[in-house]
């Protein structure tokens, strides 16, 4: 389980921090920024203890407005 503004090691050994989660269609997914480079967002399915980077674009669409909706609460 993944925890609003845990850091995680991802990509290359890159840190990220876990700017926001939300619940879409039964799962878990997470938005992270790279901490150095904070244009660097990735979204993530939390599955169990895994993080599977979500690439179809449509669902990125989907969550990324869910994400700003979020944010902009």
């Amino acid at each position: 389980m993944v925890k609003l503004g845990e850091i995680l090691t991802l990509d290359n050994n890159k840190k990220f921090v876990v700017a926001g989660t939300t619940n879409y269609e039964n799962n878990l997914y997470c938005y992270v920024a790279e901490l150095d480079n904070s244009d660097n967002t990735k979204i993530y399915l939390v599955k169990e203890d895994n993080l599977v980077q979500v690439v179809d674009e449509n669902l990125i669409e989907e969550l990324e407005n869910i994400f700003a909706n979020n944010f902009a609460d």
